[in-house]
């Protein structure tokens, strides 16, 4: 997934930033880039496509989350998941 994302952010965008952040037991994996962005009204939420939903199955087997949204004059997509804790499914 990671792999993927980094993939296609250094196509698109000739600025691309990749960013964690780690907050108590919860780390949080962003990639941002200064591309076209989204187009109006996208809602990762309810995306149906291949990659989008291969994103967020493998975000889930980790129980994290998947996410993609406009970020000024580009996109972010951000992966949030557990970490320092044991997580029971």
């Amino acid at each position: 997934m990671w792999f993927g994302g980094e993939t296609n952010r250094a196509k698109e965008s000739p600025a691309p930033q990749s960013i964690v952040r780690r907050r108590g037991e919860c780390a949080t994996l962003e990639i941002k880039d200064d591309g076209v962005g989204l187009p109006a009204g996208f809602d990762s939420d309810l995306g149906s496509g291949m990659g989008l939903t291969l994103a967020k199955g493998l975000a889930g087997q980790i129980l994290g989350s998947f996410t993609m949204r406009s970020a000024g004059s580009g996109t972010a997509c951000a992966l949030g998941f557990p970490v320092g804790a044991e997580v029971s499914r």
